[in-house]
């Protein structure tokens, strides 16, 4: 993901079931592991979990849960006026 990144050198990267402690990735941040593959220029970003539980009882998850939505956008985009 962070060469398709890297080489396609977007204004704006969404990513979205981005996993933050879910249990299904041994409680990985994913996002900083991706941020630390990635130039310093993707530094600036923002997330919001839209799934987050200590325990999700559901017979096919039965685990800690943690989703979130990301953008990542480098500091030299420029809006056009």
């Amino acid at each position: 993901m962070a060469n398709i990144i890297i080489d396609g050198d977007p204004d704006f990267v969404f990513l979205q079931e981005i996993d933050d402690g879910a249990k299904r990735t041994d409680k990985q941040d994913q996002l900083q592991s991706l941020l630390s593959l990635l130039p310093d220029s993707y530094a600036h970003h923002t997330s919001a979990f839209y799934w987050k539980s200590g325990f999700a009882p559901h017979p096919r998850i039965l685990c800690r849960t943690g989703m979130k939505l990301s953008i990542l956008s480098p500091p030299h985009f420029k809006r056009q006026a």
